[in-house]
């Protein structure tokens, strides 16, 4: 028997589909999968100015993207990256030279894995699936040093699957427990859940994109005010009513009525979707009321997602647990809605787990280049809905590395 593996340093970096910031975080992984120990040194948030996130946004919108913005946003962000990575890292007392390596996540700005998106109607023939996520990795392992792992999404897609999500690969990793079945809920520009049943592995596992989190509400608050990015602290939400009828033809969406593996983006729940809405008869009533219905599609959504599709409370194999991160879980009004909601169920955030909610994510894509690093498959075909186990990502190596070195299937330099 080989004897288990030494320590490793990895820094997980990760700008979700909000484009509102980004997290960075810093872990130690010890041992093999998947008895694997991990701490978490250190994690932050930096904000992203707001010229930035305009051009993501406006990358990320199908209808105006263009290569050569795109192309030169692909370089800026991989230097915003890099900066905020050595940020991290100082702030741990650390040097960059510590790092074994960093997964680099990147940021989304078209997902499509079905190849459906753009078709003139529903006999055309879909084309081709892809998922782009942008932010040079080349950059940031010319910056700091060390190895990059990145492209996650695309070996999964190739194999079949959604590219997404990739999350629950480590939430099996780093929260599975014994004597209770967990949820671990997602609430970012899109919401997405793993069911993490007692006492099980990977083998367990199942996760999917329940529909929007925060981005439906998010981009009408951009489309009905151009000077708030956001409901901060649900301000909007909390002074207005739900629209039943925009409700009721919200929740008739073809993606909640999709089976998993599932998964969707700005292309379904965007700009285009808040626009259509703003221009709609829909568009006479207050800000504040199309915000608040927002509010109730992503948890209706989400509650009406494990009503579905996860065993019913009470028939799993033990005491269930909801666990919340990402940066829904700063909207009050959607927090409270969900508690009621799935009341007597207590509502929790990652936080009691040990990891910030806005550290899970970067936190995931940290695993995922550790254990891209050890030829360990990440994803999850029950969850992707891929052909078979694959090695996630591509690796981009430091200076210090020769370049003739290689890892696994999952890629090269």
């Amino acid at each position: 028997m080989s004897p288990p593996r030494a320590a490793r340093l990895l820094a997980g970096c990760m700008s979700g589909t909000s484009a509102d910031g980004i997290d960075t975080a810093l872990l130690r992984f010890e041992g093999d999968y998947p008895d694997l120990s991990w701490e978490l040194l250190a994690w932050r948030t930096d904000p992203l100015d707001e010229g930035l996130k305009r051009d993501i946004l406006r990358a990320s919108d199908p209808r105006s993207a263009l290569l050569v913005p795109t192309a030169r946003l692909h370089t800026r962000l991989g230097e915003v990256y890099a900066e905020a990575l050595r940020t991290l890292i100082r702030s741990a007392g650390l040097d960059a030279d510590a790092l074994t390596a960093v997964g680099l996540h990147g940021q989304t700005v078209f997902h499509d894995p079905r190849g459906g998106y753009g078709r003139a109607s529903g006999n055309d023939p879909p084309e081709a699936g892809a998922t782009v996520q942008i932010g040079s990795a080349a950059v940031v392992a010319e910056r700091l040093g060390c190895d990059v792992v990145g492209d996650f999404r695309s070996r999964d897609v190739a194999a079949g699957g959604e590219g997404a999500p990739l999350v629950p690969f480590a939430d099996a990793i780093l929260f599975r427990d014994t004597g209770k079945d967990r949820v671990m809920l997602n609430l970012g520009g899109i919401a997405n859940l793993t069911w993490l049943p007692a006492g099980r592995g990977i083998e367990g596992v199942t996760g999917f994109d329940t529909g929007p989190g925060v981005m439906v509400m998010d981009a009408l608050v951009r489309a009905g005010d151009s000077r708030l990015p956001f409901d901060l602290d649900g301000g909007l939400a909390r002074t207005g009513r739900v629209v039943p009828d925009l409700l009721k033809e919200w929740l008739a969406h073809p993606f909640l009525r999709r089976p998993p593996p599932k998964s969707t983006g700005r292309e379904e729940f965007g700009e285009e979707f808040a626009h259509r809405v703003m221009e709609s008869g829909y568009g006479r009533h207050s800000l504040s009321d199309l915000v608040r219905t927002a509010v109730e599609f992503t948890v209706e959504s989400i509650v009406g997602a494990c009503r579905e599709h996860l065993p019913p409370d009470g028939e799993g194999s033990g005491d269930r647990e909801i666990f919340v991160a990402g940066g829904g879980t700063r909207n009050p009004v959607i927090m409270e809605c969900l508690t009621e909601r799935f009341d007597p169920l207590p509502v929790r955030t990652s936080d009691e787990l040990g990891l910030p909610v806005d550290a899970r994510e970067a936190a995931a894509f940290a695993l995922l280049a550790d254990a891209f690093l050890q030829g360990v498959p990440a994803n999850v075909p029950a969850v992707t809905g891929a052909v078979h186990p694959v090695v996630l990502g591509s690796l981009v190596p430091g200076p210090r590395r020769p370049l003739t070195t290689g890892t696994g299937e999952g890629g090269t330099a």
